[in-house]
């Protein structure tokens, strides 16, 4: 994007560059090469030794062998499907410090109901990404945070966000371009194949306050999903002018064993006021809005995942795969039906 200098670096004329996936629909019998999950595996795993000898490898723990050979349900540079006419588009935005690929069971799920996706890396902000020509960016600024104030975090989160909700707006444009086949070098399969007066934005955690601000600054977006991102404090929806939903787990507390009357009281108090907190966030929006709390065994900010177990062998979130298979299911069928 030449009209945006890039502020997560200190070089003049380094310009927003984004690597994007297109996801579409393509017809039932079409073969072709099945993509790889996670592209650059070996490029990116080196470069996060950084960290320490197979940080990364460890880090995936028992997922990794399913990360490192897994293919996916999309195929490589397939034709797009004939069934349509046209398909509506989609944003998709991950959460901070993710691969936007760790979200393509519900990708998929989307394009296999008619819409085309655009998969979003937003770039310092996301994991490690390798673009075309082997260049490498890695999240930065964000392991600041235990050094700032609390004033100075915000404005971080604040600005992250903005840059986020502009880069959406901006892919918005490069595909408005590649419907008109005014793209360089894209393929012209594309032309007068997507429906750029339907587009919506989602996205989890990070990713759903993107898709919300985005909502707020570009009038393009005609609906945004906010999955179980939340706002900063005091702020709300009240600016956005389309339909907005949010998606949150909400477990009903329970005491535990051996816990005493006092702190499940108090935990019980946070839990309740974080939901009317929630729900303060969606006071005057479009009256087409929900906001749905989901209340399933195992179900928690890290259920949006393609992997139940990725990144940490014992986390005190972590549901038996039934329950992980529900709650996808769960969020499968919920995100569809909001669009």
């Amino acid at each position: 994007d030449n009209s945006r200098q890039e502020i997560a670096t200190s070089e003049v004329g380094d310009y927003r560059e984004l690597l994007v996936y297109l996801f579409y629909p393509v017809d039932k019998n079409v073969r072709g090469q099945q993509a790889i999950y996670f592209p650059h595996l070996k490029e990116i795993e080196a470069f996060e030794e950084r960290f320490g000898k197979n940080s990364f490898r460890e880090g995936y723990g028992k997922s990794y062998p399913l990360l490192s050979n897994m293919r996916t349900h999309t195929l490589e540079n397939a034709k797009l499907s004939a069934k349509n006419r046209r398909y509506p588009v989609v944003i998709f935005s991950h959460g901070g410090g993710m691969p936007v690929l760790f979200y393509t069971v519900i990708i998929e799920e989307l394009v296999s109901q008619g819409y085309a996706v655009a998969a979003v890396e937003h770039s310092y902000d996301g994991a490690t990404i390798v673009f075309p020509d082997g260049r490498i960016i890695t999240q930065s600024g964000w392991d600041k945070d235990s050094e700032r104030t609390p004033e100075e975090r915000k404005a971080f989160h604040t600005s992250r966000i903005k840059v986020g909700a502009e880069d959406d707006s901006f892919v918005v444009s490069q595909l408005e371009k590649l419907n008109k086949g005014m793209l360089t070098n894209s393929s012209k399969q594309f032309k007068g194949r997507f429906d750029t007066t339907r587009v919506g934005a989602t996205g989890h955690s990070l990713g759903g306050k993107i898709a919300i601000t985005a909502c707020q600054q570009d009038k393009r977006f005609k609906f945004c999903l906010n999955l179980d991102g939340g706002l900063d404090a005091g702020a709300t929806y009240e600016s956005v002018t389309q339909p907005v939903v949010g998606m949150y787990g909400y477990r009903k507390m329970v005491q535990k064993p051996n816990e005493v009357e006092g702190a499940f009281l108090k935990r019980k108090a946070s839990r309740e006021k974080y939901i009317e907190n929630l729900k303060a966030q969606y006071a005057g929006v479009p009256s087409a809005s929900r906001l749905v709390l989901i209340d399933s065994p195992g179900f928690s900010h890290f259920s949006y995942y393609d992997f139940s177990t990725a990144q940490t062998e014992v986390a005190p979130w972590r549901a038996t795969p039934e329950q992980w298979l529900r709650n996808k299911q769960i969020i499968l069928a919920f995100t569809v039906a909001a669009f």
